[in-house]
This record gives C-alpha cells, structure tokens and sequence, in this order.
C-alpha cells in the first residue's frame, strides 16, 4: 500500500460516520473527570481495522528502508506529492538539522467554509557513523533515524450538525546498517491519537481513542523483513510476524474478541 494509499484511507477510516457510530461515548462532560474528553470504547471489529490500518503504515515505513538507508528517496517524493497536491516539495538537506527534512501544512480538499480539511506530513531523516556524528550522506552510516510524522483536521458543518476530527501520528524508527549493507536492523516505536465531536440541536458528543506500537525487525536491502510488531488499541493487542519472505501474520485479541489474518508484501515496496 503506497503512502497516498495509506493517508486517504485513515482518513476515510477515521471519519466521523465510522467513529461514531457503533462505539460507546459520552457527553462533552466525563462525569469522573469533568472538562475533559471521554475515551471512546471500540467495538473488536473497529479496534481490528485502526490496528490493521496501523499495521500497514508500520509495513509502508519498514519496505522504505532499503532506499532511505542509500539516500533514495524518489517513491517517497513522488508518493508525497501525489498525496498533497504539492508538485516539486521534496525532502532536502538541512544543514541546521543536520538532517533531511519534509514538512507539508495545508489543505487535502478544497471545502466551502467553515468546512475544511487540513492535512499535516513530516519525515526527519538523519544518517549518522559509529561515533554517532551526523552524516549529510549515508557513506560510512552506521545508523539512519527515521521519524515520520502525520496528522488531520477537519471540521464539517451541515444543517444538522458539526463535527470535528483531529488526529496525529509518529512513528520513530531507528535502523542499524547490518553487514556492510548485507541486511538492515529496525527497531521503532510509535503512537497515535483520535479526537471527534459532533454537536446536533439535541446532543454534543465528543471522544478520543489512542493506539501505541512497536517493532524490531530485520530487513534484506529487498526491503523483505522478518521479526515482529506489536499494536495495542485500548484493550486489544495485535502481535505480527514477519517471515523474510514478504508475508505477514496477525493476531488480534481482546476482551471476548480475537481475530486472525495475513498480508502479502512484495519486496522493496508494499502490494498495492
């Protein structure tokens, strides 16, 4: 799944209609915390598709590696620039940061005000030698630090109602140059959060859910991994496992829900 493909379905996932709908939520007031906002309790159904979703970013990043870790960052400029709307905004070097940066901050659809719908993208790239010194190229790199950054705003005002969204995502990953080349060792954390309302004449509801994840894996320069990831989503965990072969296996389990499945990747970029 390409990065465009990946940002656009979050947002179709994360859309009010689908937050809302089926999950338990209440008013803008928590009754056991006053003035703050309520946690939304997902169904298993729900918690399996945000853990998948998160599943396929993390597999989007891990398959990048091979032509982050050489300074190839075509696919990613041609994928982000499809995605925003931005022709010619790349990464570049950042003698400041020492690093290669991106940042996007605008609108992913044209809306009629006070609607709108704003996308946020950021990627830090750094390549660093043994003693740990920042490297403009990754020649003589020992280690590469990715961290990738996206998020949304949208608000939405109909006769009805208003609703507002609002997400952001980081993911963190540390990449090991393994056998001069021969094989890539990543490591990483990430998180996210959801915030939605909807306000109609007759109720507000507001609510926000958070997920958190991890991997340690090891990668081929074919971008083929193998090792595992794990997300949690409120009270669901999904551990995955990576075979060197471009598959993947899933569990999902919590509560009185459990639920299983496997994705197919191809090496060196994600199956579309």
């Amino acid at each position: 799944m390409s990065h465009h493909k990946i940002a656009l379905g979050l947002c179709l996932l994360c859309s009010l209609g689908l937050i809302m709908a089926g999950c338990s939520s209440t008013s803008e007031d928590n009754p056991t915390n006053p003035g703050t906002t309520p946690t939304l309790t997902l169904t298993g159904s729900q918690a399996e598709d945000y853990s998948v979703s998160a599943l396929e970013m993390v597999n989007s990043l891990v398959t990048s590696v091979p032509d982050f870790a050489s300074a190839d960052f075509t696919s990613w400029n041609q994928a982000k620039a499809n995605q925003t709307k931005a022709q010619g905004d790349s990464i570049q070097w950042d003698p400041t940061e020492q690093a290669y940066t991106y940042e996007f901050d605008g609108p992913l659809f044209e809306l009629t005000p006070p609607n709108s719908w704003t996308l946020r993208v950021g990627m830090w790239v750094q390549y660093r030698d043994a003693a740990g010194t920042p490297l403009q190229y990754p020649i003589g790199a020992m280690e590469m630090e990715m961290d990738y950054t996206t998020g949304m705003t949208m608000h939405v005002v109909d006769e009805t109602s208003v609703s507002d969204l609002d997400y952001d995502m980081d993911t963190n990953l540390t990449v090991s140059y393994l056998g001069q080349g021969e094989s890539y060792g990543i490591a990483g954390t990430g998180s996210t959060i959801y915030t939605v309302s909807q306000i109609t004449p007759t109720q507000s509801q507001s609510g926000q859910f958070s997920m958190d994840w991890s991997l340690d894996l090891t990668a081929t320069p074919d971008g083929c991994p193998s090792g595992t990831a794990t997300v949690n989503c409120q009270d669901f965990v999904l551990n995955a496992s990576y075979d060197g072969q471009g598959g993947v296996t899933w569990t999902l389990v919590g509560g009185n829900y459990q639920a299983s499945g496997s994705e197919v990747l191809t090496c060196g970029q994600p199956v579309n």
